[in-house]
């Protein structure tokens, strides 16, 4: 039986998990279509996405972001590096850590991402209110939030609410 709080339907509850799934992986292929247009995948695009927004960011953190393990992560900055759109170098605050920053090649190339990916993102929303948009991105921080603290309590050795979790189903 699906958990169920006093304010959700079982057919809004039982059907959440794999809407946001299917919507994911819905995104991701209009993504991917887009970005080859470009001669790019999400692959290369969503770390050089990431590095454009930021000055720079250490590797096991941008590991950590795109949810890939590290050794994942040194093929991928390793083959941006070869393109000469990313270049490593020593961290002053820890000399055994990389940083990742853009060349300028990879600024532009960036900067293209980002105008790909607003475009994708406004063709796809344009249909959405954006009242109706806002509650959506509330409704997904509020259940990031949760996926954060159970995993943070997993980590911790104090499962929240197990029972629940037990209960409950995986999508």
């Amino acid at each position: 039986m699906p958990y169920e709080t006093p304010h959700t339907s079982p057919a809004a509850t039982s059907i959440f998990g794999q809407l946001v799934m299917q919507v994911n992986r819905l995104w991701r292929k209009e993504l991917d279509h887009a970005l080859a247009a470009h001669g790019l995948s999400q692959a290369t695009a969503l770390p050089l996405l990431m590095l454009s927004r930021r000055d720079c960011m250490r590797q096991g953190q941008l590991a950590e972001e795109l949810g890939i393990e590290g050794p994942s992560l040194v093929r991928l900055i390793d083959m941006l590096a070869a393109e000469q759109l990313v270049e490593r170098r020593e961290d002053p605050a820890d000399r055994r850590a990389k940083t990742l920053h853009l060349t300028p090649a990879g600024r532009e190339k960036g900067a293209e991402i980002e105008t790909v990916v607003a475009g994708v993102r406004a063709r796809i929303l344009s249909d959405v209110a954006p009242a109706d948009l806002e509650l959506a991105l509330d409704v997904l921080r509020t259940v990031e939030t949760r996926l954060q603290h159970e995993a943070e309590a997993r980590r911790a050795g104090t499962p929240e609410r197990e029972a629940n979790a037990r209960g409950g189903e995986a999508a």
